[in-house]
């Protein structure tokens, strides 16, 4: 199976995903004022949207509106916590509201300008790698340089996001198995063979379509 890029989007997805990123600022506003959020926090972003448009793909945020998040967060006195110590947390049930924790998956290359950002502010936060993007020609992707670039930040962890990002609960078991191995294997930022230091992550992998 060979790795693949993203195909372009029609103007009829586009258009889907620029009303559900106008929803998503409204209702999501008004759900959380009505029910308020008291678990740990867990916010996952994909790409960055580097100018002052509404993003184009339902998955991306503006880098000011993702700058005034953080610093909202701050504000609020949120906990941001690294993926070994939420882990930890988590399994010796010392999790409160008050700790966050933030993802990044697929990551596209628009990704690095929000990973330098929360590195100079000292703000941990996780990266789930796709196989099949970093390994593809498509220059909206982070390629393995980049992602050496990323590991070098003190706060940057690393986990798993499949080989094919493929939603693995379609798949047969031996299949989806051999792809959440190999997606560790072939994965050099994870793998300890190749990078030493992944030796502190946690063996993690963050679903696709989960």
């Amino acid at each position: 199976m060979g790795y693949y890029a993203n195909p372009p989007r029609s103007k009829k997805t586009l258009l889907k995903q620029q009303i559900k990123y106008m929803l998503s600022q409204t209702l999501g506003m008004l759900i959380n004022m009505a029910i308020p959020f008291e678990e740990p926090l867990i916010l996952n972003y994909h790409g960055i949207c580097l100018n002052e448009e509404n993003p184009r793909d339902i998955n991306d945020v503006r880098y000011k509106d993702f700058t005034v998040q953080i610093k909202l967060l701050q504000a609020l006195g949120y906990k941001f916590l690294s993926l070994t110590e939420f882990s930890e947390a988590y399994k010796e049930s010392r999790l409160t509201p008050a700790a966050c924790m933030i993802t990044f998956d697929d990551v596209p290359r628009s990704f690095i300008k929000a990973a330098e950002y929360l590195s100079r502010d000292n703000i941990p936060f996780v990266v789930f790698v796709c196989v099949a993007h970093a390994n593809s020609d498509n220059g909206n992707w982070c390629r393995w340089d980049d992602l050496r670039k990323v590991a070098s930040f003190s706060k940057a962890e690393f986990g798993s996001h499949s080989v094919y990002h493929r939603r693995l609960s379609k798949v047969n078991l031996e299949d989806a198995s051999k792809e959440i191995e190999e997606s560790f294997q072939d994965n050099p930022i994870i793998c300890t063979v190749t990078f030493p230091e992944a030796s502190k992550f946690p063996t993690i992998i963050d679903f696709p379509f989960r």
